[in-house]
């Protein structure tokens, strides 16, 4: 299971935003990556964009991690 809080419930675009994110399972996995990305579509230009990214090695089975987006 993977659980993803946000410290506010609305973000505006372009606003900084933080949260937390929790896993846990029955296993100890080998790597956990995590990303926070935007994308349009539709008519016009097709834009996206990875705005955090991290990757935990090695990890538990269960653990929280902070997460920070500016």
């Amino acid at each position: 299971m993977i659980d993803i809080q946000l410290q506010n419930n609305e973000i505006e675009v372009g606003q900084s935003f933080s949260g937390q994110f929790y896993w846990t399972g029955n296993k100890t996995p080998e790597e956990i990556s995590f990303e926070v990305r935007w994308g349009t579509k539709g008519r016009g230009t097709v834009d996206s964009e990875t705005l955090y990214s991290n990757s935990f090695a090695g990890t538990t089975s269960s653990a929280f991690r902070s997460f920070s987006v500016k």
